[in-house]
């Protein structure tokens, strides 16, 4: 791939936020839209990735026939001994094959980081080995497991997670990146004869596909791992590694494994080691489409920085003996990837003004994202909008959140309406517009009459967090686990891993770990199924040399079994300690007003569904005339603080005093910085007490904590003492 002059756009004036609607006009060339978006960073390449996946919904004659696709990248550097996250593998291998197999009548924007984008990607040759399934095709069982093998695909009994398959009589299962949940196809000889969605959890189908519908099945690693082309890689390691003074030893562990077949995530940084010629992701994507720089010369900036601190570390990585080759066969140059003949074009746009004539836009501000934005700036700002005769565009990530905004707006007067798309828009600009979405940043389209706000520069800039399944602390971790390690599997209880063994079973083949139990009886237990395991952890004091359970005997459920009765039966006694705490009389909270709206749409995340729950019982609550006794439970990190800020502010609302109790210093002072940067807008007096405060600092509080000028107090042990005495405490 060639690097010469390529034609140069420059787009002047435009944020982010409002060059994602105005891309499918700017980038478009010929009737088609195919575009590469780069940003300096991730965090960058996500913001607009969710700015543009509203507008594909809030523009849909804009984005017709248009695919927007997300291309992620290793979530670390390779020489860090930190493994890739397989959910980003999984996603990067959909994007590179859609782009591989797509034709000149496709439309797509694929957004990315400059890293992810430089990154170095499955071969276009191996991308197009990607297969089809569809009702009718005729091809034995067996040679399709032949084709999942060389995918990199992983046996198991029970398709549940993405790049597995199961092979059972007629019945193929698998899991293909790309998809939200796996397919099955049920054969006749050797055709198939239905094909099949179905739920990964309870493995039953949930939708029966129709004749013409066809699944692509692509590969689930970024090199083939069939058992030569492992060999082949395994060769090119030994060579590099021969070349820059690895010792055997510290490669052989790697070498092992794939001389076996066996595949660890921390391979795909030996990606190039697998490939004849390096691959990139702009040799996928550069045909016939354009390249836009995001603020090119902060990307420059970046890349730069960025290759050095690359280059440091791999040498760092190579003195510790790591087999990770170096940074030029895993990433990608930045003037060969940009430059390169093949872009159609390539678009500059920068935020301030100056270049090729573009639709003006005037930035919006409401105040610092950090912070809430005063409610009478936006009333004062929606009304001057008004009267130009531009309508206002609201735009909020949940509907909870625009209903709040909507409540908000009818105490200030303003109407609103919800709206799906622009089409809905109303024609009278006095009435503003709510869209639910995300949206980065607020702008103004004066050529258009049309302005958008975002909720983050209303309420305070969330956090967008993607929603993974918490890891289990106690999990077993393959490359963790040494012989003689003691596991407590779901079913059989305590036993002893011992090693791992690779057999056949179901007619493939696949890895075990081998547990041992009392009497020497063994449990065969699939890599792939380490998750029904956990770590042992004696109790504190307790030996660390438990006994091994007898497979078999039943004593491990007997064990299990008695658990759960002595949880009922405390379940028992709580049920009729709470009947008795119903029947006494309380104080009635009032329900949530507008300032309690805003309060609580200033929270800087997304609250989850179960957050919101416990929110909403604790209100409940505390509006019903009884005393409320409610436990909050939940790991650390899911939120059970901003609860207790929710009911807090109710409270001092009310004119109720609100006494915190936590068990350390240290989580007092933690609590009081984080009720009060929730707080700090609003008319609420903290207090904490601890040994950090002075004994004349804490002696002022108690005063006044008793003359009530101190609404909410923070503590240890210390708030239960005698001297301290609340004049109307209600929480």
């Amino acid at each position: 791939m060639d690097a010469t002059d390529v034609k140069v756009l420059s787009a002047g004036g435009l944020t982010p936020a409002s060059f994602a609607f105005l891309l499918p006009e700017l980038a478009s060339r010929n009737g088609s839209l195919r575009a590469v978006v780069l940003t300096a960073d991730d965090t960058l390449a996500e913001k607009f990735y969710r700015d543009l996946d509203f507008y594909r919904a809030f523009r849909p004659g804009a984005w017709e026939k248009t695919e927007l696709l997300y291309l992620p990248g290793w979530e670390q550097s390779p020489y860090r001994n930190l493994q890739p996250g397989l959910s980003s593998r999984f996603e990067r291998l959909h994007v590179s094959q859609r782009l591989a197999l797509s034709t000149p009548e496709d439309n797509w924007v694929v957004v990315a980081s400059l890293h992810s984008f430089l990154q170095a990607a499955a071969s276009v040759d191996y991308l197009k080995e990607t297969f089809f399934l569809k009702k009718g095709r005729a091809l034995p069982p067996e040679e399709f497991v032949i084709k999942l093998q060389r995918f990199g695909y992983t046996a198991s009994d029970s398709v549940e997670d993405p790049g597995t398959y199961s092979l059972r009589g007629g019945i193929l299962d698998l899991f293909p990146p790309g998809l939200d949940n796996p397919v099955r196809a049920e054969f006749f000889e050797d055709e198939i004869e239905s094909l099949r969605i179905f739920n990964p959890e309870t493995q039953r189908s949930v939708r029966l596909l129709s004749d013409g519908d066809r699944l692509a099945v692509g590969p689930a690693r970024e090199f083939p791992a069939d058992l030569d082309s492992l060999a082949k890689g395994r060769e090119r390691m030994k060579e590099w590694c021969d070349a820059h003074d690895i010792p055997r030893p510290a490669r052989e562990r790697i070498s092992s494994l794939l001389s076996q077949g066996v595949l660890t995530p921390e391979m795909d940084y030996l990606l190039p080691f697998f490939q004849d010629k390096p691959s990139w992701i702009s040799d996928l994507s550069c045909q016939q489409s354009v390249l836009a720089l995001l603020e090119p010369e902060v990307i420059r900036e970046t890349e730069a920085t960025w290759a050095a601190r690359q280059e440091e570390l791999f040498e760092s990585s190579v003195a510790r003996h790591n087999p990770f080759p170096e940074p030029s066969l895993l990433h990608q140059g930045f003037a060969p990837a940009v430059e390169a003949s093949c872009w159609q074009a390539r678009l500059e746009v920068r935020e301030l003004a100056f270049g090729e004539e573009v639709p003006r836009v005037r930035r919006l501000r409401l105040g610092a994202k950090k912070r809430a934005a005063d409610m009478a700036s936006l009333e004062k700002m929606i009304k001057g909008l008004r009267d130009e005769g531009t309508t206002s565009v609201i735009v909020a990530n949940s509907q909870s959140q625009l209903d709040r905004i909507l409540f908000i707006l009818s105490e200030h007067k303003i109407r609103a309406v919800n709206v799906k798309s622009e089409s809905d828009l109303p024609k009278d600009p006095s009435i503003v517009a709510l869209a639910q979405g995300a949206l980065s940043e607020s702008f103004h389209l004066p050529e258009r009459r049309l302005a958008f706000f975002s909720e983050d520069e209303i309420f305070g800039e969330k956090q967008h967090t993607k929603g993974r399944k918490r890891a289990n602390p106690n999990a077993v971790v393959m490359e963790d686990l040494a012989i003689g390690d003691l596991v407590v599997h779901g079913e059989h209880g305590i036993g002893k891993y011992i090693g791992l063994s690779r057999m056949t079973a179901l007619a493939t083949e696949n890895d075990f770990a081998i547990l041992e139990y009392a009497d020497g009886d063994k449990l065969y237990v699939p890599v792939y199924r380490l998750d029904s395991l956990s770590r042992y952890i004696a109790a504190p004091g307790a030996s660390g040399n438990a006994q091994l359970e007898k497979l078999g005997s039943g004593t491990f459920a007997k064990t299990k079994e008695k658990v759960k009765s002595a949880i009922r039966d405390i379940a028992q006694d709580l049920l009729k300690v709470q009947a008795e705490r119903t029947t006494q009389a309380g104080h009635a909270f009032n329900p949530p007003d507008d300032e309690y709206r805003s309060f609580e749409a200033e929270f800087p995340f997304d609250e989850t569904v179960d957050q919101a729950k416990a929110i909403q019982d604790a209100l409940d609550d505390m509006t019903i005339a009884r005393p409320m006794d409610r436990l909050v439970c939940g790991d650390v990190g899911f939120g059970k603080t901003e609860v207790a800020i929710r009911a807090a502010f109710k409270a001092a609302q009310d004119g109720k005093q609100v006494a915190v109790l936590v068990p350390t210093t240290i989580l007092a002072e933690q609590h009081y910085l984080s009720f009060s940067n929730r707080m700090a807008n609003y008319p609420i007096r903290l207090a904490s007490v601890s040994r950090f405060k002075s004994r004349k600092e804490q002696n002022a509080i108690v005063a006044d904590v008793a003359a009530g000028k101190v609404d909410i107090l923070i503590g240890t042990h210390r708030i239960l003492s005698k001297d301290i005495k609340f004049k109307d405490l209600g929480l």
